[in-house]
């Protein structure tokens, strides 16, 4: 089994640590990248990994089959400790883990959509046209630009100007926001005072809803090489009812998960990692084995509109 050293990869982490998975010899790796050259490579059967990955599996005609879901959200866009609200603030320069990964593509989605925010601005009459012109905002810039940064890195090119925002997952939203960077959820206007402010409020209620309609997507799914699927039956369905009993206690007995992931992070990355901290990342993410098909297809159109894949519609030909 392969698994990333992530928050939202609790369920491999506590069956790891509290042994409740069986007959499992578990690898972690570093990018999901990595964990999927090991499936097609034959090295490892099963693994939890993003829907990116996973997707980029199906258009590069990879055997895969996709057992299930187990983590939405745990998203953030955080941007540079320069932000002023009194100012106005472009997102130039974007940085993502990984070109074509999850974030990519979440990322991808959520700019269009902010940009699609700004250009209706171009209907409106002039004087509401030119009120919000005169506002200061977070906007989108024409020629957005994605850089796939290790997100151990970010703190540096924050620092350095190399970049202006960074969509990430958990832990490394709350991480940059301990550092100081800016988690744009949080900074969004409240209620409007006035005709002017109630324009922005409108601009940030649409913005701050992208962010969370953002994070109703998968971020961990369970695949398995199709051929280890046809010929070990019995032992997947036993590992399945295993990891219906982790995503029960996860959901039932938060300690137990924050003692494992205090356990595995201080094993394999020697951090430390205090409660409160392992509380805050989890408590952002969803944990479910509900899958909602349409919530891939949505990515894989994204990847395609990002000329990733060759194909269109191919995720949903391939059911």
């Amino acid at each position: 089994m392969g698994y990333l050293l992530n928050v939202t990869h609790a369920v491999p982490i506590q069956g790891i640590e509290t042994k409740t998975f069986s007959n499992i010899k578990a690898q972690h790796f570093v990018s999901g990248g990595y964990l999927l050259n090991a499936l097609i490579t034959d090295n490892i059967d099963l693994a939890y990994i993003g829907p990116g990955p996973y997707i980029n599996s199906v258009a590069k005609g990879v055997p895969l089959k996709l057992l299930g879901l187990t983590a939405i959200g745990a998203n953030s866009l955080i941007i540079s400790k320069s932000f002023d609200p009194e100012k106005d603030f472009e997102i130039t320069r974007i940085a993502v883990p990984q070109l074509g990964n999850t974030q990519d593509l979440l990322a991808k989605m959520l700019m269009e959509k902010l940009s699609a925010h700004q250009s209706l601005q171009d209907h409106m009459v002039p004087d509401m046209k030119q009120i919000l012109e005169d506002s200061h905002r977070v906007n989108i810039s024409s020629e957005l630009e994605y850089i796939a940064i290790n997100p151990a890195e970010l703190e540096t090119a924050f620092f350095t100007g190399d970049i202006d925002a960074a969509f990430v997952p958990e832990p490394w939203g709350t991480i940059l926001e301990e550092k100081g960077m800016i988690n744009l959820s949080k900074v969004l206007s409240g209620g409007p005072l006035s005709f002017v402010d109630e324009l922005e409020a409108i601009y940030d209620k649409h913005v701050k809803d992208d962010l969370n309609r953002i994070n109703e997507f998968p971020v961990t799914v369970l695949v398995v090489r199709e051929d280890f699927y046809n010929s070990n039956q019995e032992l997947l369905q036993n590992f399945l009812a295993e990891q219906d009993e982790i995503l029960n206690d996860i959901r039932n007995k938060p300690e137990t998960t924050i003692k494992a992931m205090k356990s595995h992070f201080k094993k394999i990355a020697h951090t430390k990692l205090n409660d409160d901290f392992v509380l805050t990342c989890l408590q952002k993410v969803e944990f479910t084995d509900e899958l909602n098909s349409e919530k891939l297809e949505e990515l894989y159109e994204v990847g395609f509109k990002a000329k990733y894949y060759k194909e269109k519609d191919l995720l949903k030909a391939s059911k």
